[in-house]
């Protein structure tokens, strides 16, 4: 029975005696665009004309021939409606009615094309969200695939009606990939895949340590004598927090961490108990610092993990002194990532978490639009071709519209109009960061020349609430904005594509 109905493009945009009928766009669902936040309203209105000159015009088409179609985002200005029309097979193409009241349903679905295949998504019902590969050629339907709903216009004169959704073209929504769904969805094989869990020992433990010791920590414009600084030790100490509490993660190695805490000789049993054994050894051989081990440096972090996370805590306070000050890598990163990634578990691997829609990527996606029967046995669905394909532009894309943002800045900037401006942008002060306020307020060179006298802090022992003009704020943010323009452009040469001034009368700014 399903070859009793069919999906045709938007009827005002057939052409005249049938020209059109043989052409492969005139059996697939059509995509507008529209640069109003009235888009909705503008194509209802079209439709209900059967303005095709209106409908023709607004027909989403690439920037450049030949090209794949390219959508913008809302931020941009631009939106994008799918129609079509929902016919009988016969003479004319008369045009279907839903029966809504026999549960008859119109909707569409977004697949994203990757190798000769499509995939839906799905996410309903508890079942893990992601793309899965749609079969008969994508003509199918998946079981919990998102169904993005279609309206109905207004009739024409002519009675007729057109259908029409919104495309989605950005999404909060994320999925959870496996070695396995990740070689399904790129066609790598699963071994080239890395565990997360040791790209995190890589980026919060061994390259943090290299990226302390090259910090220069206690540089000074001017070389005033200064103290030993605290810095470098607390940055040392909170490193080895890091992997320690990376390492009692749940899913990462807990029973390791528990030893370096509480028994560093403990042994191991299970799984991977002697890649574990030979990770605790090569703590425990291991220099952190000249006079202390790795293990010994961990486990008396981990005694005193809750201090270390408390507010304004001070790792010297703690007993923690220059034995855990890194100045140099002494413990090899390579070793130290193998050790682990023997250890850890395969069944614990935690999966990537990858965005549903990827504005920027070279994703393709496509439309199909579907119409189902539920009432008839088995269940008729009628899906559509697929609309033309697209890809999603990011925020910052150069084809991108630009949106028209006007802010008047204020017209007098007179001491008696900059006392009137209202103090509504509040910010509560802690008295920490006042403290900090107060000991730079009148030192504003030395603060510049890095001076170390402005460390000390006086408690005044009370915190502050200070409202602020938001006119004047933004006065001073316009004011730094055109300073670092300027001294970027040294560098960047783009001051030329900044900005354009045009004159206006003062009469149309509200001005005298």
């Amino acid at each position: 029975m399903s070859q009793h109905y069919t999906w045709l493009k938007p009827h005002p945009l057939w052409q005249a005696a049938g020209d059109d009928f043989r052409q492969p766009a005139f059996f697939q669902p059509h995509l507008f665009r529209y640069d109003s936040d009235a888009f909705v309203e503008e194509f209802m209105a079209a439709a209900a004309a059967g303005d095709a000159g209106a409908l023709a015009g607004n027909v989403a088409q690439s920037v450049e021939a030949g090209q794949t179609l390219k959508l913008f985002q809302p931020a941009h200005g631009s939106f994008y409606l799918v129609s079509g029309s929902l016919c009988c097979l016969e003479p004319g193409f008369p045009q279907r009615a839903v029966s809504l009241a026999d549960g008859e349903s119109v909707f569409f679905v977004l697949r994203k094309l990757m190798g000769d295949g499509e995939y839906g998504w799905r996410s309903a019902n508890g079942v893990p969200a992601g793309w899965q590969a749609v079969g008969e050629g994508g003509r199918g339907l998946l079981e919990h695939e998102e169904r993005l709903p279609l309206n109905l216009a207004a009739p024409d004169a002519s009675g007729r009606t057109l259908l029409f959704g919104y495309i989605p073209v950005s999404s909060k929504e994320t999925y959870s990939a496996g070695p396995a769904t990740l070689a399904q969805l790129t066609g790598a094989p699963e071994s080239s895949f890395t565990d997360p869990r040791a790209d995190e020992l890589q980026s919060r433990f061994i390259d943090q340590a290299a990226v302390l010791v090259g910090m220069p920590l206690n540089r000074q414009i001017e070389p005033p004598p200064a103290p030993t600084t605290p810095i470098r030790l607390h940055m040392s100490v909170f490193t080895l927090l890091d992997l320690w509490e990376l390492l009692a993660r749940p899913d990462v190695l807990p029973d390791v961490a528990t030893a370096l805490r509480d028994n560093p000789n403990a042994t191991f049993t299970g799984p991977q108990a002697a890649a574990k054994a030979q990770l605790l050894s090569f703590l425990k051989t291991t220099q952190w610092t000249a006079s202390r081990t790795l293990a010994s440096a961990l486990g008396e972090v981990a005694k005193k993990q809750s201090q270390l996370n408390a507010s304004e805590a001070d790792p010297a306070a703690l007993g923690f002194d220059n034995s855990y000050r890194l100045d140099a890598v002494l413990f090899n990163g390579d070793t130290l990532r193998s050790r682990f990634e023997a250890a850890l578990s395969a069944d614990a691997r935690p999966p990537v978490e990858l965005p549903k829609i990827e504005p920027g990527s070279d994703a393709t996606y496509v439309l199909r639009c579907v119409y189902e029967r539920p009432q008839c046995d088995p269940v008729q669905r009628v899906i559509s071709r697929r609309s033309e394909p697209f890809r999603l532009a990011p925020f910052f894309d150069r084809d991108a519209p630009a949106r028209q943002v006007k802010i008047p800045l204020p017209s007098n900037v007179s001491l008696s109009d900059m006392r009137r401006f209202k103090k509504g942008v509040t910010f509560m002060i802690s008295e920490p960061m006042q403290r900090k306020i107060a000991a730079i307020t009148g030192k504003e060179k030395d603060l510049l020349e890095s001076n170390p006298s402005l460390n000390p802090e006086d408690s005044g022992g009370f915190a502050f609430i200070c409202s602020f003009s938001i006119e004047i704020i933004f006065i001073v943010a316009f004011f730094l904005l055109l300073m670092f323009v300027i001294i970027l452009n040294f560098v960047f040469w783009w001051i030329l594509f900044f900005r354009i001034c045009l004159p206006v009368p003062k009469k149309l700014l509200g001005g005298t």
